[in-house]
C-alpha cells in the first residue's frame, strides 16, 4: 500500500465508518419499515453522507490541523486540499444518489442531512454551541433517513425518540471531543453521554419492547450502559495526555449497541442486532491504527 493510499484511508478515520449504517437501521426497524432495498439504500447512503462529511472537515480544518495535528494527510501535504474538497462533494453527491433510489422522502432527508454537514463543516464555529448541536443533528438525520425509508405516517415515537437520542449523544460526545488537543477538567459533562443513552434505552424499551423482546433489549441496554460508565470512570475529570482521543473513540464505537438495541425492538432486527454487536472489537482493532477523531 502506497503512503497515499495509506493517507486516505486515515482521511476516512475507519474505527468510526462501522457505526454508520447502524444509524438508519435503527431508524428503519423502529419505525416498522418492510421494504428492505429501501433500508439498504438508507444505509448507503448514510455511509457517503458520513465519508463526505470526514473529508470536508478535513478540508475546512486544515489551518487548525496544521498547528495541532500537523501528520494529518492534507496539513502534511500527502494529499492537496483541492483532491479532498472534489472527493468530499462527490461522495456528498453519490450520496444524493443513492437516498434517490429509497424514494422522494429519503433523497429529502438525505438533501437535509448534506445541508446539515455543509453548515457544521463551512459555517458553525468549531467548538461553538452551535457547532456542536449541528453535529448531534447530522447524526440525528442519519438515522432519519431509516425512518424516511420506511415510510410510515405518523411516525412511531420510538425511532422519534431513537433520533433525538443518537442525536444528543453524539452531541454530548463531540462537547467533550471540543478540546481533545489540549488539557481538559470535564467536571460533571463527562456523565452526559451516559445519562442521555439511559433516557433513550429507558424510552425505547418501554415505548418498543414486547415480551418476547424485551429480554435480549434489556441485556443489550444494560451492556451498553454498564460499558460506558467503565469508560467515564477510566476517563477521570482530568484526563491524562492522549486519552481523550481514546475515550471519544470508545464513545462512538458504543453507538453500535445503541442502534443494537434499537434493531432488536423487532425480531426482523435481530441478526442485523447481532452484527452490529460483532462489528464493535472490528472498530475496536481499526482503532489501534487509525484515529477516530
Amino acid at each position: 500500500m502506497t503512503k497515499k493510499s495509506k493517507a486516505w484511508i486515515s482521511l476516512l478515520r475507519p474505527p468510526n465508518l462501522p457505526t454508520v449504517p447502524g444509524d438508519p437501521l435503527a431508524g428503519w426497524f423502529l419505525a416498522g419499515g418492510t421494504g428492505v432495498p429501501a433500508a439498504v439504500a438508507a444505509a448507503g447512503a448514510a455511509l457517503l453522507f458520513y465519508i463526505a462529511g470526514l473529508i470536508l472537515n478535513d478540508v475546512a480544518d486544515i489551518e487548525i490541523d496544521r498547528r495541532e495535528r500537523p501528520e494529518r494527510p492534507l496539513p502534511s501535504g500527502i494529499i492537496s486540499r483541492r483532491a479532498a474538497l472534489h472527493a468530499g462533494l462527490l461522495c456528498g453527491l453519490a450520496g444524493l444518489g443513492v437516498a434517490a433510489n429509497a424514494g422522494r422522502a429519503v433523497l429529502g432527508a438525505g438533501a437535509l442531512l448534506l445541508l446539515a454537514i455543509l453548515a457544521y463543516t463551512f459555517v458553525t464555529p468549531r467548538g461553538s454551541a452551535m457547532g456542536l448541536l449541528t453535529m448531534g443533528l447530522c447524526r440525528a438525520l442519519s438515522v432519519g433517513l431509516g425512518i424516511a425509508a420506511a415510510g410510515r405516517l405518523p411516525v412511531p415515537p420510538a425511532a422519534l425518540l431513537a433520533a433525538a437520542g443518537i442525536g444528543a449523544y453524539i452531541a454530548a460526545v463531540s462537547w467533550m471531543a471540543a478540546g481533545e488537543a489540549g488539557e481538559q477538567v470535564l467536571d460533571g459533562r463527562r456523565w452526559l453521554p451516559l445519562l442521555l443513552a439511559a433516557v433513550m434505552l429507558g424510552g425505547i424499551l418501554r415505548l418498543a419492547a414486547t415480551p418476547a423482546r424485551a429480554p435480549i433489549m434489556l441485556a443489550i441496554a444494560a451492556t451498553t450502559l454498564l460499558r460506558l460508565a467503565l469508560v467515564t470512570v477510566k476517563l477521570g475529570r482530568r484526563p491524562a495526555p492522549g486519552r481523550m482521543p481514546q475515550a471519544v473513540g470508545s464513545y462512538i464505537r458504543l453507538l453500535l449497541l445503541l442502534q443494537a438495541t434499537c434493531c432488536a425492538a423487532r425480531t426482523e432486527g435481530l441478526a442485523v442486532a447481532a452484527i452490529l454487536i460483532i462489528l464493535m472489537p472490528v472498530a475496536a482493532h481499526l482503532g489501534r491504527f487509525y484515529h477516530a477523531s
